[in-house]
């Protein structure tokens, strides 16, 4: 079997175009926040700071200057209304509950 000069490279432009287009659908959402307080997420406490927040389906990673330094288990939730600002809601002890994002009709429960 002989494959065409057009067949092949019809085949590299789809698996390039595909190969371009998966971290683009994985890369989720994310937000950044700066506490002047310490805050828990999974067990961990973490001093106040500015940090970023990149939700995926089911996790919530944290970094801090750049690097990872906790993460936490977690579902997307179905909002009555859109969010109309970043936000994220803690509880009396510190720890992170909610995170919710601008423009979004759901928001991430922190597990």
């Amino acid at each position: 079997m002989r494959v065409s000069v057009r067949n092949f490279f019809t085949l590299f432009v789809l698996v390039l175009g595909l190969a371009l287009a998966i971290p683009v659908m994985a890369k989720g959402h994310s937000t950044n926040f700066s506490t002047t307080d310490s805050f828990k997420v999974a067990g961990n406490t973490l001093p106040a700071g500015d940090y970023q927040v990149v939700l995926s389906d089911s996790t919530a990673m944290f970094k801090h200057n750049g690097k990872v330094v906790a993460e936490a288990k977690g579902e997307w939730k179905k909002a009555t209304t859109k969010d109309t600002e970043d936000s994220v809601l803690r509880n009396s002890d510190g720890s992170i509950l909610e995170i919710h994002l601008e423009g979004h009709d759901s928001y991430f429960v922190v597990s």
